[in-house]
């Protein structure tokens, strides 16, 4: 009777052999992967320190005592976020690329005679030039990002406004006049406007 047999799965090579949860606060050259992994997710440093478990002074310690840490963070955020805006803006203006696509080539054998004995076909690789038109959305995100005044989605207003309202009252008779004043001195009051109406004037 075959006995039941555990498969254990690799563990991905980029991670420590060691769990994470470390107290002592030691630095592991794996960090270095790993920080630029939690820098491009868009982590900031005091959650990065948190994830590896340890107090952000320590965390501040391995950027200056670790050259490869410290290149490994820049890497993830700077540099991740210039490639990003690059790209983004080769496709707000448009850009062309070389690209190799695969065509079909017709091969044909001959005899002695000059008639054809064999034909196949096979693959031909040839490297063209392609051009990706620019992307409104591209451009769009770019300016909102660059000019947020101009492109931006929010309507912002400086200054005061100042609004007042001025009726005309030489038209209205005494009675209609008292009536109006009634119901102001209602709403004042908090009374009912119905109620006022009927009031004596």
């Amino acid at each position: 009777m075959a006995k039941n047999r555990t498969i254990r799965l690799p563990e991905p090579d980029f991670l420590p052999k060691k769990t994470l949860r470390r107290t002592d606060g030691r630095y592991q050259p794996v960090y270095d992967r790993q920080v630029y992994f939690l820098a491009l997710l868009g982590m900031t440093e005091p959650q990065m320190a948190q994830v590896f478990n340890v107090q952000f002074n320590n965390f501040l310690v391995w950027k200056e005592k670790y050259p490869l840490f410290a290149e490994a963070l820049i890497k993830g955020k700077t540099s991740a976020d210039g490639n990003v805006v690059h790209s983004l803006y080769l496709s707000a203006i448009g850009f062309k690329h070389k690209e190799t696509v695969v065509l079909t080539n017709k091969v044909k054998k001959y005899n002695s005679a000059g008639k054809v004995t064999k034909e196949w076909t096979e693959p031909l690789l040839v490297e063209v030039e392609k051009e990706e038109p620019p992307s409104v959305n591209a451009c769009l995100k770019w300016l909102q990002a660059r000019q947020p005044a101009v492109w931006g989605n929010r309507l912002h207003i400086d200054g005061k406004l100042n609004v007042t309202h001025q009726i005309d009252l030489t038209d209205f008779t005494t009675e209609e006049l008292l009536v109006l004043n009634k119901l102001g001195m209602a709403s004042k009051d908090g009374k009912i406007v119905e109620d006022a109406l009927y009031e004596d004037v």
